[in-house]
């Protein structure tokens, strides 16, 4: 039986890429499947009519996101999660923060791209600092320039990654720029959504995933429907003290293991605070991802 890739789930079909030769083939699924993401990878098996998938491989990883209906899969087998954030649409830190805590509790490596540096913008600027301060690894980026383009291209060899962030930010264009075959259709900003503050539309409708090369070794690239707020499943004290490691600095100083860090005395996040070592904002945010989300 041969091995594949799936592509995208389109309805009661696969597109996948068997190996090794990659070409995008439609597929069948056995009943008896369980739900199929990109980057599953799936046994096929053909014959002179069509093309079976006939067995669903352990995945490594699993990006997963809240809905009304519940938990529900985006892609697998991931090891990098490409937080993709702009110049315009102004970026705000706490559609960053889920991201990020998603990434680590499903077991990814965050990095932070920067889109449309061709544009003067203090808040992307500030956030840009911001997660460089901390210690993550932040690309300075313009799709439309080509700046920093062939930088992260090589940086993705053999990764598979998969781009997330408010829509508007460019993920598709950075897609386009990397991989030109991809054709990916790229969005205008809508003045007119979210009153005038110049939110992206929707421009990808299909999860799809893209080799990187000739073979799925050389690292793969996922495009998701661009999401104007991501609602991931509850995240882990474990992944919010990795998303705010400043604030878990502060905390390792708290005179109780339990400090909701507010009134206790000893409390080391409130002596962070007066002394100007954390920012008031950063506590906010923290809060604001601990508590999760108050809608679906």
């Amino acid at each position: 039986m041969t091995r594949a890739v799936v592509l995208s789930h389109l309805g009661h079909e696969l597109l996948v890429a068997p190996e090794p030769s990659l070409t995008p083939t439609r597929c069948a699924l056995r009943s008896a499947l369980p739900p199929l993401v990109a980057g599953d990878e799936v046994r096929l098996a053909e014959d002179e009519d069509a093309v079976l998938a006939v067995e669903a491989l352990p995945r490594q990883t699993l990006l997963e996101r809240q809905t009304a209906r519940g938990t529900r899969p985006i892609c697998a087998n991931l090891d990098t999660l490409l937080i993709t954030f702009a110049s315009a649409p102004a970026p705000h830190g706490d559609l960053l923060d889920p991201l990020l805590a998603a990434a680590f509790d499903a077991g990814l490596e965050p990095w932070l791209l920067h889109n449309k540096c061709d544009l003067a913008s203090p808040e992307a600027e500030a956030l840009h600092q911001e997660f460089t301060a901390l210690g993550f690894r932040v690309f300075r980026l313009s799709a439309r320039e080509g700046m920093g383009i062939d930088a992260l291209r090589a940086a993705l060899s053999g990764r598979r990654a998969a781009f997330a962030g408010q829509s508007g930010v460019g993920k598709s264009s950075l897609l386009n720029a990397l991989m030109p075959e991809a054709a990916a259709k790229v969005g205008s900003l809508s003045e007119r959504l979210n009153r005038g503050l110049g939110r992206g539309r929707h421009t990808t409708s299909v999860v799809r995933l893209y080799p990187l090369g000739a073979r799925l070794s050389d690292g793969t690239l996922i495009d998701a429907p661009g999401l104007r707020r991501f609602v991931p499943v509850p995240v882990s004290a474990w992944a919010l003290a990795k998303t705010f490691p400043d604030v878990a600095a502060a905390a390792a100083h708290c005179r109780f293991r339990d400090c909701a860090h507010d009134q206790e005395p000893g409390c080391g996040v409130q002596a962070a605070l007066a002394d100007g070592t954390l920012g008031a904002e950063r506590l906010a945010r923290y809060r604001q991802c601990q508590a999760g989300p108050e809608t679906l």
